[in-house]
């Protein structure tokens, strides 16, 4: 009776033993509680940051046109305006007109030297560039009779070498282009009708152009462009020869005192485009690609620029023609001084023999 009463407690307690055993983990065999651990709290992700790139260099550029400011505002600045916009932030130029910042004479030397980057339209025989091209430095008398003439020369019968090689071997300079300006006219204060009546005038004339007009009977004199004027207001000259041609007359008023227009051109201007060879090797070439082209792109505004101003600019003018027998004795002594200038080097033989080739292909 004892030990049945006995059990009515014991077992119980083991029960009550195992089961608080295997919930503390105390018997053999039996799995672990699984450990309490605390809440994990998420790592701070730092935000990303893209990878830093090397900001793009920003160009400062400084040069100097040979033309004034209504030519700069026209067709320099507009062309300046696109090259900035085609290179982004990369670039920014500033283009003075000519005589702003020194003589035109002192352009090609500035380039050469770094105290300019860069030098516009320039003339050998104006910018006092010594090579032995200078005698056909502006334009060769009669040897291309409007811009296409001398762009198809230079494109595609081989101008551009000797032209690029007399001026890239005086050192320190890049050759960059070429470009037409306006076509070269007599323009006077008297009509000049025939051959006689350019005998004893007075014009200003230089280099080329004052050899063949001197040898025609013509008194050439060099006077600097803002003499012009009162020089022709009070008849110490009486006309300029291959200075321009009826649009820029017109803007710089020389037609009140020139107003007689001979309509025979004595050639078109051709200008030429440097940098200096220290800034233009440190540009990428993809600036450099882009520089080129927009000068060669440039050559056709000046083109149309040229072409719409002298056609809306005859009207301020008087035209006048000399007879074909007449200026034919002017080109022909022009040509005879072709042979002379060509005596100077190979490179200008070699722009004779060029002109010569072009205008036998043409018929003339």
């Amino acid at each position: 009776m004892r030990r049945k009463g006995l059990s009515r407690f014991i077992i119980p307690l083991v029960v009550v033993g195992v089961v608080a055993a295997l919930l503390l983990g105390c018997i053999p065999g039996a799995a672990p509680a699984p450990p309490v651990t605390p809440p994990v709290t998420p790592p701070v992700t730092p935000p990303v940051t893209p990878p830093v790139t090397p900001t793009e260099p920003i160009y400062h550029w400084r040069g100097q046109a040979s033309q004034y400011v209504v030519q700069v505002e026209d067709y320099w600045q507009p062309w300046a305006d696109e090259l900035e916009a085609a290179l982004g932030e990369r670039a920014e130029l500033e283009i003075f007109s000519a005589g702003e910042l020194m003589p035109d004479s002192q352009v090609f030397q500035a380039v050469q030297k770094g105290t300019l980057d860069f030098g516009l339209g320039l003339s050998s025989p104006i910018a006092g560039v010594p090579t032995e091209t200078v005698k056909f430095g502006s334009y060769c008398p009669f040897g291309w009779e409007n811009d296409l003439d001398l762009l198809v020369m230079w494109d595609y019968y081989g101008l551009d070498e000797p032209y690029t090689e007399a001026w890239e071997e005086l050192g320190g300079i890049k050759f960059l282009n070429v470009w037409t300006g306006d076509p070269g006219h007599i323009i006077t204060s008297k009509p000049v009708r025939s051959w006689e009546d350019l005998q004893g005038l007075k014009l200003v004339a230089y280099d080329n152009v004052a050899a063949i007009l001197g040898e025609a009977g013509a008194v050439c004199v060099d006077i600097p462009v803002e003499e012009f004027y009162l020089a022709g207001t009070t008849g110490v000259i009486d006309g300029l020869a291959g200075w321009c041609g009826a649009y820029e007359s017109y803007a710089n008023g020389f037609y009140e005192v020139f107003p007689y227009f001979l309509t025979q051109p004595l050639g078109v201007w051709h200008n030429f485009d440097i940098v200096n060879l220290e800034t233009w090797n440190s540009l990428p070439s993809d600036v450099q690609d882009t520089i080129l082209l927009s000068l060669h792109a440039h050559r056709m505004r000046t083109v149309q620029y040229y072409w719409y101003g002298e056609l809306e600019s005859y009207q301020y003018h008087t035209l006048t023609t000399m007879p074909e027998e007449d200026w034919a004795k002017l080109v022909e002594i022009g040509e005879g001084y072709w042979d002379e200038w060509a005596k100077d080097g190979p490179k200008a033989q070699q722009i004779v023999d060029i002109i010569r080739r072009y205008r036998e292909d043409c018929g003339r």
